[in-house]
């Protein structure tokens, strides 16, 4: 037995939403599960072996046991790729199957299913930085170029990527490799986030709000300052404004220390909005979308959970992002048939977020223009 992750993916919060959503939409958990991990995580097992005893002791045994000596040499063969790590291992032959039971039996072979590793994980680099040592180094035989990365590493605070480094002093991974070597560097892996965001918008000039739209937003503000579980219908035709009342709330959301997620309901409609909430809130926005790679998804997906962002935009998946203190989810065009999942597994992300807000005391806006 192991720890697979020091902290674990699901909250209790999550857990009973499942067993919401199971009874809702009529949806196995081990389904709904998916939903609430973050991209490429790999939910199949592959069959893994343990050598147990030695192998003079496995060697033994087979010797005692009734077996023709070509299957024995066959079997021998395979059993000595094991090792006291459980490690994946192709299935044995059929007609090993007895031999490798009574194997299991006598305690000298274990068998297990474990976890296979995850499609996806962090991106890391190597970077480089100056040891302790790096007092001591005219006492150390360098050449030129190694002293010239000396000099430019002593010139930076944080680990240098090693790209950086020899575009820096025009040198070879090579020259890093010998510093390594004699000491005065250290070599160390530095995560870098796989950015989905082409630019970054220029912030815009606030539109002034006509009567409406004023007298729609004081009423959001006013349910989210109440801190009670409070839905609202906000219609207007395209263009009419929706979206500045949605900035303003989510402006006001972020006011009181609480996050927002923007659900859209095309993918192709993400990205202008994606901008147009960057331009308002900067860096605070991550995004989650079908369209962005299985890495960007993930490590987005990992900064929201974080709590290094304070707007989620996406479609209807992104109503599960794990947001640490949730306080409005926003639907725009809530009409649209693609908030409903038709594969398995089943839900609407209406019926999802008005759970969400009931059960955090949120408030949820539904915009459309029918």
């Amino acid at each position: 037995m192991a720890v697979l992750d020091d902290t674990p993916f699901l909250t209790k919060f999550q857990l009973s939403l499942i067993e919401w959503l199971a009874q809702r939409f009529f949806c196995r958990r081990q389904d709904l599960l998916r939903l609430f991990f973050p991209p490429g995580l790999n939910s199949r097992t592959e069959k893994c072996w343990q050598l147990r005893g030695t192998i003079e002791e496995v060697e033994e045994f087979l010797k005692s046991i009734p077996l023709n000596e070509e299957l024995r040499i066959n079997l021998w063969a395979q059993l000595q790729n094991l090792s006291p790590q459980f490690t994946p291992f192709p299935a044995f032959q059929n007609e090993f199957s007895p031999y490798v039971s009574q194997l299991i039996d006598a305690g000298l072979v274990n068998v297990s299913w474990r976890p296979k590793k995850p499609k996806v994980t962090f991106k890391t680099i190597n970077a480089y930085s100056l040891t302790s040592l790096k007092n001591k180094r005219n006492k150390i035989s360098l050449t030129d170029k190694q002293k010239r990365v000396c000099q430019y590493l002593a010139t930076q605070e944080q680990p240098v990527a090693s790209g950086e480094i020899l575009s820096a002093t025009r040198v070879t991974a090579s020259v890093l490799e010998a510093l390594c070597r004699k000491g005065l560097v250290s070599k160390q892996s530095l995560v870098i986030e796989r950015n989905p965001f082409s630019f970054q918008p220029s912030p815009t000039p606030i539109p002034i709000l006509n009567s409406q739209q004023q007298t729609a937003l004081e009423k959001i503000q006013l349910a989210l300052v109440d801190n009670q579980a409070t839905f609202f219908l906000l219609h207007g035709v395209t263009g009419s404004g929706k979206t500045e009342v949605y900035l303003r709330s989510i402006a006001e959301t972020i006011k009181q220390g609480k996050e927002a997620i923007l659900l859209v309901p095309e993918i192709s409609l993400t990205p202008q909005t994606v901008e147009r909430v960057r331009a308002r809130f900067g860096n605070d926005v991550a995004v989650l979308h079908s369209s962005l790679s299985e890495g960007e998804r993930f490590d987005q997906w990992w900064r929201i959970k974080n709590g290094e962002v304070k707007v989620v935009v996406g479609a209807r998946s992104a109503v599960f992002a794990p947001l640490p203190n949730l306080g409005l989810i926003i639907i725009d065009e809530e009409h649209e048939f693609t908030y409903k999942q038709e594969e398995v597994p089943r839900y609407h992300a209406k019926e999802v977020a008005k759970e969400l807000c009931r059960r955090i005391n949120g408030v949820l806006i539904l915009g459309s223009a029918t």
